[in-house]
This record gives structure tokens, C-alpha cells and sequence, in this order.
């Protein structure tokens, strides 16, 4: 290329596709494992994963656990937020050796949350769909 117009023009392209490549990486990575989880807990994880869907988020003081038992929950508790859609108020709480995590949505047919039964289950846990609102209860690790 001589042109150094030509050139000039290419190069910006090849630097937004570039930006755009590596935020498309930090999202996935961010959904893979977000480090928020990591530096901040649990309970921040759940007040943006909540917030992400325009949804509330009323969180006690949730103590720091293994951080293999908050990514557990955490996922937990996102797959039940994308089944539910937008608008779900989000608690959580511990309480009794265990975390609650209740989910209360407004409208529509309660999806069958399979996945949100399997992930809970696979840690001890059982979850209660009641009308609007789901519970998911895990036992806490010692």
C-alpha cells in the first residue's frame, strides 16, 4: 500500500476490530468467572447480576465463603435470573447453615427452571417454586 490515506484508513480499522476482538474476550471471560466474584464476594456478584437484568437486589450481609461454593451459587443464581427474564427482585440471605436465595417475578408462566433444580441439587440444596416467587436453598459449607 502506498497510499497513505489507503493505509491510514486500514490501520484504524484493523485497531476497532482489534478493541472490539478483546472486549468481546473480557465479556466472555467475565461470564465464565467474573472477577468481581473474586474481589468483592458473593453478594456484589448478585447485586449486579440482578442489576445486568434490571432487576432488585436485597442482599443481608452474606458472610465470604470457598470461592468454588460463590461460583457454585453465583451460577446458581444467575441461571435463575436469565430464566425468569427481566424485572426480578433478587433476596438473599443466610440463615440456619444455609443460603436463600428467593426470587420473586411479576407476570407470565413460571418457566420449569430444570437447570436452576439440577445446579441446587448438585450442592445439597432444593428449590420451591411457589406462584411468583422461587427459593433456592443451599447448605453452606463448614
Amino acid at each position: 500500500m502506498s497510499d497513505p490515506t489507503t493505509a491510514r484508513s486500514v490501520l484504524e480499522e484493523i485497531g476497532r476490530d482489534a478493541r472490539a476482538a478483546l472486549e468481546a474476550v473480557r465479556e466472555l471471560a467475565a461470564v465464565i468467572f467474573p472477577p468481581l466474584l473474586v474481589d468483592r464476594g458473593l453478594a456484589e456478584s448478585l447485586r449486579a447480576a440482578a442489576s445486568a437484568r434490571d432487576g432488585r437486589a436485597e442482599i443481608d450481609n452474606l458472610a465470604r465463603h470457598a470461592v468454588a461454593f460463590e461460583a457454585a451459587a453465583y451460577f446458581c443464581a444467575l441461571e435463575a435470573l436469565e430464566d425468569l427474564g427481566r424485572h426480578v427482585r433478587l433476596r438473599a440471605w443466610e440463615g440456619d447453615g444455609r443460603l436463600h436465595l428467593e426470587f420473586t417475578r411479576e407476570g407470565g408462566a413460571m418457566p420449569r427452571l430444570l437447570g436452576v433444580r439440577d445446579r441446587v441439587a448438585a450442592l445439597g440444596g432444593h428449590v420451591v417454586v411457589e406462584e411468583a416467587v422461587v427459593t433456592a436453598t443451599l447448605p453452606l459449607p463448614e
